[in-house]
């Protein structure tokens, strides 16, 4: 067997002493001897070449400046000298706000609107000319106004448009003015929209401006039910729109209470989900038509934050618009690999553009780390200064990895953690579902068992092609269609599970799992064998071309680790580190560290040639050619 390893993208010692986090390790492995198909099975393909054809190739390689903002009277110049600067560090893409947030004055007004888009299209153009896509981001719901607060003349989305706002379950207008929060300013209104009000015309209209000057793509922000969580607890919406959709659906009014023991209740909370899935779906729709790729931000991720704003990405990702998470570990990198596989594996076949806000270099790094071990995108955002000279470091990486790794690697599993939506919404108040789900996910880590998080909710046979048994981590509610699916799989139910039907009602018999074993039975069923430190998290691919060869993208956020890979026959490894040249080791077991030294970020593939052919460049071997 041979073994090619590489090594990702590190802070320099000497200057940043602290910045000690163990990363990222990608992994290929490639068996000599074994049948082309021995793995076959293993490898999640999916509908990958229906769904990657539709996201065009630009989306899987994005290296993105954040071009800052763009205002009425931004000139032509301060244009140009964004745009130059983004080039110059190597990015090939841009995004950029109008204004700091969405104002009313320059997304609702039509005057406002036509004044800005004059600007986006002399960006545009001017981007285009660098060999630079442009990316605009907007808001999805919310809709800002300076000035509101002592200015009552001031035209703001509530003053103009007061039936396009959401409205509590109690009827109160979910709109703010004169507070201070996070992003909001004294001075302003910060309004919330109705998903079925007129400001969804409004804003298809907006996208089809944007297409119409060349705008490669839009990120849509937080469309939530409202946004504003941490000033209280706010259950929107029930504004007529909305509340004769859900009539519509469900044949219920919206509740005027919350009561988590109320069928209709439980209704209320899932179909806001499905509103939500739905108006970016319709977003997407109309910017697909317009030759625009869609992306949509969440910050609720995999939280139970997502019960709260209604922006549950397990549902959504699936209405043909690219998944963006806005993770913020806060220091905590075993809970933003978690959230980073979470949204690879609900969509694994479309692109992903992480959103961080680290505070240091080190996070930074660290944040790049587990970014490349589940994208092959960059957005090295920050809320100071940015790092040019770490721009230059990770973009340069990416593009050393792109053709040998990054373009060729599936997702492999062995075992599927299910991630139920209703379930966590129906303990929202003890978090009983949540707690059993992450849980879960820490033992298969700490064990490096290769596993899939699968949605309940979006669940199909081909989710489980490959599969050898699926974890049930507190699913009380099951579906006897779902049922069926989960029962064609050994399960290692955790918790109580199939006790109650799709909405919670408790069954007179709980279902009964044909085959059931337990979680301290599984262990890795790979052709070699991986031991490292219960705090190296691990994370398996194959290369779409043949089963057998394996990368594999390791990370620690502990100060020194090591990994070791042993089979009987030697092994080849190529090491690949940022910031220094590749070097190569061989044996029957091999030894990478995760140290200070060398960042505690390696790359290693194992192409699965003949051992002799081991010095043929990666490309070839990548590639699979015969010399």
């Amino acid at each position: 067997m041979e073994l090619v390893a590489s090594t990702g993208t590190p802070v320099k010692k000497n200057t940043h002493p602290k910045m000690t986090p163990v990363f990222a390790l990608i992994a290929t492995i490639l068996l000599a001897g074994y049948e082309e198909d021995t793995l076959e099975t293993q490898v999640v393909r999916g509908d990958e070449a229906v769904t990657r054809a539709s996201f065009p190739e630009w989306t899987f390689a994005m290296k993105v400046w954040p071009f800052d903002l763009l205002f009425p009277d931004t000139t032509a110049e301060e244009i140009q000298q964004n745009l130059d600067q983004a080039a110059t560090n190597g990015a090939n893409t841009v995004i950029f706000y109008i204004e700091e947030e969405q104002m009313y004055g320059t997304f609702v007004d039509n005057a406002g609107w036509s004044t800005i888009l004059i600007k986006i299209a002399d960006l545009t153009t001017q981007a285009h000319t660098r060999n630079l896509k442009v990316i605009v981001y907007l808001n999805g719901l919310e809709v800002m106004a300076h000035d509101a607060c002592n200015t009552p003349s001031t035209p703001t989305l509530y003053r103009n448009h007061p039936d396009w706002v959401q409205l509590n379950i109690d009827g109160t207008p979910m709109t703010w003015t004169c507070i201070e929060n996070d992003w909001i300013t004294h001075d302003m209104e910060d309004t919330w929209a109705s998903p079925y009000s007129g400001f969804r015309d409004l804003f298809k209209s907006r996208i089809a401006d944007l297409g119409a000057v060349g705008l490669d793509g839009v990120y849509i922000d937080q469309a939530s039910l409202p946004g504003m969580q941490d000033l209280g607890d706010e259950w929107a919406s029930s504004d007529s729109s909305f509340a004769a959709a859900f009539q519509s659906q469900y044949g219920l009014a919206v509740p005027t209470s919350v009561d988590w023991d109320s069928e209709t209740w439980r209704k209320f909370i899932y179909f806001r989900h499905e509103v939500i899935r739905d108006y970016l779906g319709d977003l997407a729709d109309t910017a697909w038509e317009d030759d625009i790729v869609p992306l949509f931000e969440s910050s609720s991720n995999d939280t139970l934050d997502g019960t709260l704003l209604a922006n549950e990405p397990a549902m959504s990702v699936k209405a043909g618009i690219a998944y963006s998470p806005e993770i913020e570990p806060e220091g905590d990198y075993r809970a933003a690999f978690r959230m980073a596989k979470f949204a690879r594996d609900v969509q694994p076949d479309q692109p992903t553009l992480y959103l961080g806000w680290p505070e240091t270099l080190a996070d930074t790094i660290q944040e790049f780390a587990v970014t490349i071990a589940f994208s092959g995108n960059y957005y090295p955002t920050l809320e100071s200064e940015h790092p040019t000279a770490e721009a230059h470091r990770t973009f340069g990486f990416l593009d050393s990895l792109r053709i040998p790794v990054l373009d060729r690697r599936v997702p492999y599993q062995e075992v599927a953690l299910i991630y139920s939506v209703r379930n966590k919404d129906w303990s929202f108040e003890t978090e009983a579902t949540f707690d059993g789900y992450v849980s879960a996910f820490e033992s298969l880590a700490r064990r490096h068992i290769p596993f899939r998080i699968v949605p309940l909710e979006t669940l199909t046979a081909a989710d489980l092609e490959g599969i050898d048994s699926i974890v049930l981590p507190g699913v009380a509610s099951i579906s006897d269609a779902e049922f069926v699916l989960l029962d064609s799989h050994p399960v290692i139910p955790i918790g109580e599970n199939g006790t109650r039907d799709e909405w919670y009602t408790l069954r007179d018999t709980p279902l009964q799992f044909t085959s059931v074993i337990s979680l301290s039975a599984l262990t890795p069923n790979l052709p070699f064998t991986l031991t490292a430190s219960t705090e190296t998290m691990v994370e398996y691919y194959t290369d779409y071309t043949n089963a057998d060869q394996f990368f594999l993208f390791a990370f620690s956020p502990s100060v020194d680790g090591e990994i070791n890979l042993a089979h009987t026959a030697p092994l080849t490894a190529t090491v690949y580190e940022l910031d220094h040249s590749p070097y190569t080791i061989t044996g029957t077991t091999l030894t990478i560290s995760l140290t200070s030294a060398n960042h505690h970020f390696a790359i290693i593939a194992l192409p699965g040639h003949e051992i002799e052919r081991v010095h043929l460049p990666i490309v070839l071997k990548a590639q699979g050619r015969e010399n």
